[in-house]
C-alpha cells in the first residue's frame, strides 16, 4: 500500500477528525475542544440545521455552505447570501444576519427581559445568557480543560483560563505596552494610568478604581 507522503498516521495526532454531515468534507478537531457528555451536541450549525459536538466543526463547515448560496429567513421568507446582514436596527444600525439575532438585540432598546429563571427570579433579554446563568444553579459545567481537567460553564471563562497553561497575553496596554492574559485585567491596569475612579461610595461620595475596594469601603459604614 502506497503512503501519502507528507502525512503521519492519524493515531499519533492528538486531533480527531470532524465530519461535516451535509457537504462531506473533514476536518480535524482543534485539542482545545472541550470534551462533552457522550453523544452531546451542543453546536448547531444555522446553514445546514445540523448539530455538531465541536465548535471547530462549525467554523468549518458553515464558510463551505455560505458560498454562493441563498439562504431564507424562516421568519420573513427573505432570502440573502451567507455572509450579509440584511436586517438593520432602526435606533443604532447595527446589522444583523437574521430577524432572530435583530428581535434579540432590539431588546436591548425597549428594556424587554422575557426569560425569568423560576430559581432567582432573575430576567434575561437574551435566550443564550439565561441558559448560561441557569448553569450556575445547576452547576452543569460543559467546557472542560484538557490539561488540568477544571470545568466552566461558559465556553469563554475556559479559554481564559486556558492561557494559565499556554501563557498566551492577548492584551496589551497601549500606553506602557504591558500585556494581560484577560480583557478585565487590562481594564483595572489602564486606569492606573487615566487615574479614573468610576466606583463612588453613596454614603460618603469617596471613588474608587476597582469595584472590590468600593466594597470593602462600604463595610465601614455598614459597622
Amino acid at each position: 500500500m502506497r503512503k501519502r507522503p507528507g502525512k503521519g498516521p492519524t493515531c499519533h495526532t492528538e486531533e480527531s477528525l470532524c465530519h461535516c454531515l451535509e457537504h462531506g468534507e473533514s476536518s480535524r478537531r482543534r485539542p482545545e475542544d472541550p470534551a462533552f457528555p457522550t453523544g452531546e451536541k451542543p453546536y448547531e450549525d444555522s446553514r445546514s440545521e445540523k448539530c455538531l459536538s465541536f465548535s471547530s466543526a462549525l467554523q468549518v463547515t458553515q464558510p463551505v455552505h455560505s458560498e454562493g448560496k441563498l439562504h431564507k429567513c424562516e421568519e420573513c421568507g427573505k432570502s440573502f447570501k451567507g455572509r450579509e446582514k440584511p436586517y438593520q436596527c432602526k435606533i443604532c444600525g447595527k446589522q444583523f444576519r437574521s430577524c432572530s439575532c435583530l428581535s434579540v438585540h432590539q431588546r436591548i432598546h425597549s428594556g424587554a427581559k422575557p426569560y425569568t429563571c423560576k430559581e432567582c427570579g432573575k430576567c434575561f433579554s437574551d435566550p443564550s445568557a439565561f441558559k448560561v446563568h441557569q448553569r450556575r444553579h445547576s452547576g452543569e459545567k460543559l467546557y472542560c480543560c484538557e490539561e488540568c481537567g477544571k470545568s466552566f460553564n461558559q465556553r469563554k471563562n475556559l479559554r481564559a483560563h486556558q492561557r494559565i497553561h499556554t501563557g498566551k497575553k492577548p492584551y496589551q496596554c497601549e500606553e506602557c505596552g504591558k500585556l494581560f492574559s484577560r480583557y478585565s485585567y487590562l481594564t483595572v491596569h489602564q486606569q492606573s494610568h487615566s487615574r479614573e475612579k468610576p466606583y463612588a461610595c453613596d454614603e460618603c461620595g469617596k471613588c474608587f478604581n476597582r469595584l472590590c475596594n468600593l466594597t470593602i469601603h462600604l463595610c465601614s459604614h455598614s459597622r
